[in-house]
């Protein structure tokens, strides 16, 4: 989950910033140049960047020359700026979904960033509104504080109004977006500016609707981002299970699903070579998976074979369970211990996995005590990794009948 949310979270903030910086270079940063023909010269002034400009606001930041960091233009610098905030306020945006139990989706990625940007723009702007250089502001240490409060406050009003369906939610949610403006936000004791008013509110209106897109663009970005990461790493991160009798087809069926993967092929053997026909089975099974296979034999330690071998762009092909059930009988291992260790392997590996297996337990009942257990063994085990299994196939003449998934 972590992994989807980082990756969600990078491919939304590059398609966010890039956007929103073509739009702040349309609206906002006109405006911002224009402001900047009123103010002092810098030799005369001891007014910084960053006292004319809100934190939240990466609409307004500017700079005195031709570069803002290690020679980068400004243009440069507000696309890094924005490609890291983009990624930034995903990752808080997925965090939050997670938190609440609310998935980001295509369909109500508009609604998560209209909510956003209610919380971190629209309503502290109702006490701190986005302004230009050159407007008198408070202590920026004091706007950074009150604004963040009002985020917070805001972000908290919004899920009691919106998800929470109780009285007490409503009126609490309501209490939290009044309060910081009851409190008041910090306001400069001297109000004049040589910029005009008229020009700083049509900065306020442009600098609002262009983090409305923003918002706008990284919610749906985000759900498309963690729609089509959630299905790729739930493809790699699946775990068939394919049963059939001895010459049922059941290993072409599963060689074909790694074949068509797109992800690396590894074929994991528990078998060994007791005879000439277990050899003469090999070769043929060797000769039909091709040399874009790479081969791997393990008869006892599938576990550590399958953390030796995990990696999210892997497939890993178990030929077969069954197999391994007798090496395990002839060495006197723990049976269930040793089950245990395979099914806690599948839950911690992120490469996909495929495991055939005879199923044994559906002719008569063996004359020995050691055909019994043998039995009741691969029994148990199909039991235990079809409950954690994605998929389950059962293959009888060469054709699949889906048990699970």
């Amino acid at each position: 989950m972590i992994v989807k949310l980082l990756l969600a979270a990078i491919l939304a903030g590059l398609i966010a910033g890039v956007l929103v910086t073509g739009a702040q270079e349309a609206r906002v940063v006109p405006l911002i140049l224009h402001a900047e023909e009123f103010e002092k010269p810098a030799a005369e002034t001891t007014t910084t960047d960053a006292d004319h400009a809100h934190a939240h606001d990466e609409g307004s930041i500017h700079d005195e020359g031709s570069g803002l960091l290690f020679g980068l233009s400004r243009f440069s610098g507000t696309l890094i700026a924005n490609l890291v905030t983009g990624a930034g306020f995903a990752l808080v945006l997925g965090g939050i979904s997670l938190v609440i139990r609310a998935p980001i989706t295509v369909k109500n990625g508009v609604m998560w960033g209209a909510a956003a940007w209610l919380a971190v723009h629209l309503l502290p702007s109702l006490g701190l509104p986005p302004e230009l250089p050159g407007f008198p502001a408070a202590r920026l240490e004091d706007r950074q504080i009150w604004w963040l409060v009002a985020v917070i406050f805001s972000a908290v009003a919004l899920y009691l109004l919106i998800l929470r369906s109780e009285v007490w939610a409503k009126l609490v949610g309501l209490v939290l977006i009044a309060a910081p403006h009851i409190y008041g936000a910090p306001q400069p004791a001297d109000l004049t500016s040589p910029v005009p008013a008229v020009l700083g509110a049509e900065f306020a209106v442009a600098a609002l609707a262009t983090t409305l897109f923003f918002w706008v663009v990284l919610g749906l970005a985000l759900g498309f981002a963690l729609g089509i990461t959630g299905d790729r790493l739930a493809k790699m991160r699946m775990t068939t299970l394919v049963l059939g009798g001895a010459r049922s087809g059941k290993s072409a069926f599963s060689e074909n699903l790694v074949e068509t993967s797109g992800l690396k092929p590894h074929y994991l053997a528990t078998g060994r070579a007791w005879d000439g026909e277990m050899q003469d089975r090999i070769a043929e099974h060797r000769t039909r998976r091709g040399p874009q296979w790479t081969t791997h034999e393990e008869p006892l330690d599938l576990a550590g074979a399958l953390s030796r071998l995990d990696g999210p762009g892997n497939i890993i092909l178990v030929d077969c369970l069954t197999l391994w059930v007798t090496n395990l009988m002839m060495e006197d291992r723990p049976m269930l211990a040793e089950f245990d260790r395979l099914v806690n392997a599948i839950g911690a590996t992120s490469a996909r996995l495929i495991f055939v297996s005879n199923e044994v337990g559906l002719g008569i009942v063996p004359d020995n005590a050691m055909a019994r257990a043998f039995r009741d063994h691969a029994g148990t085990l199909h039991q235990r990794v079809a409950q954690v299994a994605t998929q389950v196939y059962f293959i009888a003449a060469g054709l699949p009948l889906t048990l699970k998934g």
